[in-house]
């Protein structure tokens, strides 16, 4: 027979994975679609917005920083759990690692890639630490499953985001000029194929989970 501390300890855990795993996904299910419109569209956006196709440089730098912001996303609510639960040192480290592998990069790569070398030098530390360094160990001192984590909050809003932008590649074949209002119908659509695919995928309890969050959201107090 458990004792009650015992008890409430578990519960406890329990619903502190439940709220990493959500937290993670509903991260995941926002910035995964904006980045992967950017990434398909981010030469047309920035065109759009100089009003010329001569930083084409841009562009890349753009989807590079991207990648280091998905990393970024992947382990966020990880890390903010961390030291909420009073074990701060990991984000601490890898964050101090980050600021001088960044700078060392940068500095190394700047002059022979120039503004891509920079961006390098910001993507590589973030994303080496953050997905093979604080997302593995949080998950084992927080006792979340890798896997689910990986599977369900990390790599399907992305396949899905991945999936409707050949729907921004149909539609850029179709129309391949750099204007506002273009952009702007594809972005509509994209999301709303994105929105659709997100909310066919989900499992059972996630269905359950989003019912019983958007039920407390919109309920009178």
């Amino acid at each position: 027979r458990r004792e009650p501390g015992t008890s409430l300890a578990l519960m406890l855990a329990t619903r502190l994975r439940r709220l990493v795993l959500r937290g993670t996904r509903y991260g995941m299910v926002i910035y995964a679609p904006l980045a992967v419109f950017c990434l398909v569209e981010g030469a047309r956006l920035i065109e759009c917005w100089m009003g010329s196709s001569q930083y084409g440089v841009s562009a890349l730098v753009l989807r590079l920083l991207l990648v280091s912001g998905w990393a970024a996303v992947a382990q966020n609510v990880l890390a903010v759990t961390l030291q909420a639960a009073g074990n701060p040192r990991l984000p601490t480290w890898v964050g101090v690692f980050d600021a001088l592998a960044n700078l060392g990069l940068s500095l190394l790569l700047v002059r022979r890639l120039g503004l891509v070398g920079v961006a390098l030098g910001t993507v590589v530390p973030i994303v080496l630490s953050n997905l093979f360094v604080v997302v593995p160990l949080a998950c084992r001192r927080l006792t979340i499953p890798l896997r689910g984590l990986v599977r369900d909050a990390l790599l399907k809003p992305l396949l899905c985001a991945a999936v409707c932008a050949g729907i921004l590649t149909a539609m850029t074949t179709a129309s391949p000029a750099a204007a506002w209002g273009v952009t702007i119908v594809k972005f509509v659509l994209y999301c709303a194929a994105y929105l659709a695919l997100v909310l066919a995928v989900r499992r059972p309890e996630e269905r359950e989970e989003d019912a019983s969050l958007l039920r407390r959201a919109v309920a009178p107090r």
